[in-house]
């Protein structure tokens, strides 16, 4: 996905001045995806074969970027290959100080549209859609350098501006669940901080996530998965449902109880010992924000699972405590998971038991105290 630059650095075609250069004829290249015009005009080949002198004479040159990339006049290029000249023949043309295809598209689109021999309409609407999906230029901007209304760049990028604002809400509502900051997501989507948190607080809303996920998020057809909604204190599982598999997991649907009981959609629930990611499943369902983590994230997961050692720190969840309305812990078994994770003294299941409690014990502790008199939390 690209990002939208509301702002161009790039100074149009009449604030550069060209230097008039010689070069070969051969060394002026013709790119296709740098060039705007798809198709040329071969009586105007033809024309331009039979006055090329004159052409030259008025100062009527081809333009180029600093590496002889073709910008405009490939109607005058190809005459001179009508005429058959070598390839070694001096021709002048005009360099232009542009050197990233970005700026090599833009100002040829804007040379190939403010003189000569004008792009059709089909390459004009083309130009547009390209500087707006593949260099971020917004609409407005693409139709002063197309020299078309903005209301008309506007229109032919109608749906696509749809799509990719969908694209951005959808990411900015993954990264928002999975606990990312405004300023961390801002960074990642390219948009100002407060329009993020704008968006944040309509992603929020039961209009954005339809009604399927928000039934889902308040539990509303917990009745047609098994029956039951989780009232027990004692439950029992004949398999588990996880996706993933990982050493001393536990079944997802005990988190998906928990979550039901303790939370409500858009809380955070805290989970220092994520292991193979089934509450982070069970909180994409639900519509709850996660913090995950584990001393030693699996790699199918580590770009959702921090890696962190919750005996030695918390967290670092600063302000957004108050919003941890349940912290889970599921620690490895001790003694049965025994050298399964590493062979480091710290690791939890090599500790003796008196330490594997006094750890543990420590970290309900300072969860505690954390949240402390915010409002009442959960802990498991």
């Amino acid at each position: 996905m690209s990002k939208i630059n509301t702002e161009s650095k790039n100074e149009s075609s009449k604030d550069m001045i060209p230097e008039p250069k010689q070069i070969r004829l051969s060394e002026i290249v013709f790119n296709e995806d740098i060039y705007p015009r798809k198709e040329h005009d071969p009586s105007l080949v033809q024309c331009y074969a039979d006055c090329l002198e004159s052409i030259e004479a008025r100062g009527k040159y081809m333009s180029v970027a600093k590496d002889n990339t073709l910008l405009d006049g490939r109607h005058r290029h190809m005459a001179y290959r009508e005429n058959k000249l070598a390839d070694d023949v001096l021709i002048t043309v005009l360099e232009y100080p542009v050197e990233s295809n970005k700026d090599k598209f833009e100002l040829a689109v804007e040379l190939n549209s403010s003189h000569g021999k004008q792009l059709s309409q089909e390459d004009k609407k083309k130009s547009v859609i390209t500087l707006f999906t593949e260099h971020g230029v917004p609409p407005s901007r693409a139709a002063k350098i197309v020299s078309v209304r903005k209301k008309t760049a506007l229109n032919w990028t109608e749906s696509l501006r749809k799509e990719q604002d969908q694209l951005v809400n959808e990411k900015i509502s993954d990264l928002h669940l999975s606990c990312h900051t405004a300023q961390e997501i801002s960074e990642a989507v390219g948009l100002a901080e407060q329009t993020v948190r704008d968006r944040i607080d309509k992603i929020t809303t039961e209009k954005f996530h339809g009604t399927r996920k928000w039934r889902l998020s308040n539990f509303k057809d917990f009745d047609d998965q098994d029956g039951l909604r989780p009232i027990y204190n004692v439950r029992t599982f004949g398999k588990k449902t996880n996706g993933v598999s990982h050493f001393g997991n536990s079944e997802q649907r005990i988190v998906d109880n928990l979550i039901y009981l303790y939370t409500e959609p858009f809380d955070i629930v805290l989970d220092p010992f994520a292991g193979g990611g089934s509450t982070i499943d069970a909180c994409k369902m639900r519509l709850r924000r996660y913090w995950t983590s584990d001393r030693k994230p699996i790699v199918a997961r580590a770009n959702e699972i921090r890696k962190l050692d919750i005996g030695k720190e918390l967290p670092p969840l600063h302000n957004r405590w108050s919003d941890v309305s349940l912290t889970y812990l599921d620690p490895p078994y001790w003694k049965q998971a025994e050298n399964q994770y590493s062979d480091s003294p710290d690791d939890l299941a090599n500790m003796s038991l008196e330490d594997f409690n006094d750890c543990l014990s420590g970290v309900e502790l300072l969860s505690r105290v954390v949240y402390g008199k915010i409002r009442r939390r959960s802990v498991f």
